[in-house]
């Protein structure tokens, strides 16, 4: 897909079905995906859908300006696909909203916004990882203290882009000890994926972990994951 230019863009748990025979699982629900195009040659610049071209059609409908909208489900996307131009202090903002007594980290607001690339799928990726293993998001939305259930989208938002993910005692449907969101057992289970949900969640785009490497890590996990994760 990606080798394509296809973003999926709503990459989570209700888009990745299994196959008949369960031996394999397929991405879902291709309506909001976007195609990255090349960039239009000088000479071919003033190309217009007039022209009645197939590639004027593409450029017209896969518009760049597109993938800078909050398009998707919004506990899935990506830092860099929900950023905004904050001129405040982020991280009063985030000591206010999250407390000031918690060990999650915080990140600074990107004074610039991160570019829009493949890197955005392997995020929701991980968040539906995340939802497999813990049966909810690692971003909720809720301020500290609220006796709301109600996530309000400012909160979330700042949440995906500022504050670290934390992590149950256990995971899984047979509960297995996840260690803590750093397990000190370079043996377990639960290093091995608090490492790949790592690699997966990162904040800055370029230091995600590639789909190729992605699919090296998570060929070990096959045998794991169907008989751990909540269905």
């Amino acid at each position: 897909m990606h080798s394509k230019g296809i973003l999926h863009r709503d990459v989570k748990p209700s888009n990745i079905v299994y196959t008949e025979n369960r031996a394999s699982v397929k991405l879902i629900d291709f309506g909001i995906s976007h195609i990255v195009l090349p960039p239009v040659p000088k000479r071919k610049a003033a190309m217009s859908v007039d022209s009645g071209s197939l590639q004027a059609e593409l450029y017209d409908l896969f518009r760049e300006s597109d993938l800078l909208k909050r398009t998707g489900t919004p506990s899935f996307l990506a830092p860099e696909v929900v950023w905004y131009a904050d001129d405040s202090d982020s991280a009063t903002t985030s000591q206010e909203l999250f407390g000031t007594g918690s060990s999650t980290r915080t990140f600074p607001m990107p004074k610039i916004r991160p570019p829009i690339t493949p890197a955005i799928d392997i995020w929701s990726l991980g968040v539906t990882l995340y939802c497999l293993l813990f049966g909810h998001t690692p971003f909720t939305g809720v301020p500290v203290g609220s006796d709301s259930c109600h996530q309000t989208e400012f909160t979330l938002y700042l949440q995906i882009c500022t504050q670290d993910w934390s992590v149950d005692e256990h995971m899984g449907a047979e509960r297995t000890p996840t260690g803590g969101r750093r397990p000190k057992d370079k043996g377990s289970d639960g290093f091995f994926v608090m490492q790949l949900l790592d690699a997966m969640l990162q904040k800055n785009p370029k230091d995600r972990i590639s789909l190729s490497n992605l699919k090296v890590s998570l060929m070990t996990m096959v045998t794991w994951i169907p008989t751990h994760c909540y269905r």
